[in-house]
């Protein structure tokens, strides 16, 4: 029997040693009673020179709060998950650290640091485990780096498009100038061709760049009703006067977002000049706030009564300069998603040909720790 614990220990330990984690655990005194070889190429010492030592001296060396580590358990919680930045040889890295209690046997071996006793709590070491972010944070500036290069060229070519076409409307009008100067009608039907087509032109670059000068947002408590009632105020005189009236509801108490008003308020306002516009002649827009008490996220809903988005359309609605509309640049609903995820929320719609489109934003309500460290917005008031 001593001999197949023996094994299964040399098991353990082989597993332990082939991870890129570093795995360290303590007995119940504090002291270190195994380190796994993954903690070389984060610390850059050998697991020899940690084994005995006190695990809350070794966390504070590096930069981590023994307390956080390994004293907050009183809750129940079997664990702590945290994403921290620690000290090493080579200077500072970014890591994950999980760290668990472990409950030592009551006939624990000595080495171990158990001490007996069923109910004891000097029976409880702790398990703490490191993961090196440092080339996963690489890996994801890599990923992030292609894909803006991706949709840089994507953009590149879909700008070429939008420019092109009017630009073969113009040189196909311009090749007969010369053979027509004497015919007054074709003149005047060329200068409102080249007046329009020049005004596409101008509607693509300008949308272009407002969508390029779009900046970091600006985040602060923020009340989402006064928000939401800002839009709606601020476009409501268009609705009337296209014959579209706009109800809003919002519960009595919603909690604050951390968020960029201005920003909010310019997604609002697509989508709801969106909604209009999909009700050319009249209709309502109905505007709701939704959240339940305890829920993570605020619900913003935009529903229109429209016509509904073809279904062989509707993987496109996000797509820069994707448009249905004569007049439209397609670059309304992409600023909106784009808003919308820089507050790590989520932006969807559902459709039904016939009976109109509705648009869901879900944003993340304030929490207790960002309550502390922002500003209260005035956005709205």
């Amino acid at each position: 029997m001593a001999h197949r614990v023996e094994q299964l220990k040399c098991y353990l330990e082989l597993f332990l040693n082939t991870l890129s984690l570093a795995v360290m655990l303590s007995d119940a005194d504090g002291r270190i009673t195994f380190v796994s070889r993954g903690i070389q190429d984060i610390l850059g010492e050998t697991p020899k020179s940690f084994v005995s030592r006190d695990i809350r001296n070794v966390l504070q060396c590096i930069g981590i709060d023994p307390h956080t580590a390994l004293d907050e358990f009183a809750d129940g919680s079997l664990n702590r998950f945290v994403n921290v930045t620690i000290k090493t040889r080579d200077g500072e890295r970014p890591i994950t650290m999980v760290s668990t209690r472990a409950e030592w046997p009551a006939s624990a071996p000595a080495e171990s640091g158990g001490h007996g006793g069923a109910g004891n709590d000097s029976q409880f070491g702790h398990i703490v485990v490191l993961e090196d972010l440092k080339e996963a944070q690489a890996n994801e500036e890599r990923l992030e780096r292609a894909e803006r290069l991706a949709a840089v060229g994507e953009l590149a070519a879909a700008v070429a498009h939008e420019i092109r076409n009017p630009l073969a409307v113009l040189k196909g009008a311009v090749s007969l100038v010369p053979r027509r100067l004497d015919d007054r009608e074709f003149l005047e039907q060329f200068s409102h061709v080249a007046a329009a087509e020049m005004d596409r032109i101008n509607a693509t670059v300008e949308s272009l760049l407002k969508f390029s000068r779009y900046s970091q947002p600006h985040m602060v408590s923020t009340d989402i009703r006064r928000i939401a009632e800002k839009a709606c105020s601020l476009i409501s005189e268009f609705g009337r006067q296209t014959g579209v009236n706009i109800e809003f509801a919002c519960p009595a108490h919603v909690p604050a977002l951390c968020a960029d008003g201005d920003h909010l308020t310019q997604a609002l306002l697509n989508l709801l000049l969106n909604g209009i516009q999909a009700m050319p002649t009249g209709g309502t827009l109905e505007v709701e706030v939704k959240w339940k008490p305890g829920a993570r996220y605020v619900q913003i809903a935009v529903a229109d009564s429209g016509a509904g988005i073809p279904p062989e359309l509707r993987d496109h609605v996000f797509e820069m300069f994707f448009t249905t509309k004569e007049s439209g640049t397609g670059l309304g609903l992409p600023l909106v998603q784009r808003i919308v995820y820089n507050h790590q929320g989520f932006v969807e719609f559902e459709s039904e040909t016939g009976k109109g489109t509705t648009f869901i934003v879900r944003l993340p309500v304030l929490s207790q720790s960002q309550a502390g460290q922002t500003e209260v917005s005035t956005v709205g008031s």
